[in-house]
């Protein structure tokens, strides 16, 4: 194992973390609860729409542009407005 590893966290959560250091067949451990605290990934969804007008009938093609992490699934509603 390494003495100074890099470790990835890909899931939210609070996390424990235990180092056994050894020595000439003598193993010491030691242990850091709650050490690292992973937030959620922030999500921005945004999008964007081109034309934005015209005469009927308009095809518009619809562009996801959400920041943050990567979408799972998307839900659009195209409502019409009074």
């Amino acid at each position: 194992s390494q003495q100074n590893p890099t470790h990835i966290y890909d899931a939210p959560g609070t996390y424990d973390v235990t180092l056994s250091a050894f020595f000439g067949g003598e193993q010491v451990t030691t242990l850091e609860q709650a050490l690292i605290n992973v937030d959620p990934a922030d999500l921005s969804p945004d999008f964007t729409a081109d034309p934005t007008s015209g005469e009927i009938p308009l095809t518009v093609t619809f562009s996801d542009t959400s920041t943050g992490v990567t979408p799972t699934g998307w839900l659009w509603d195209f409502s019409i407005t009074v």
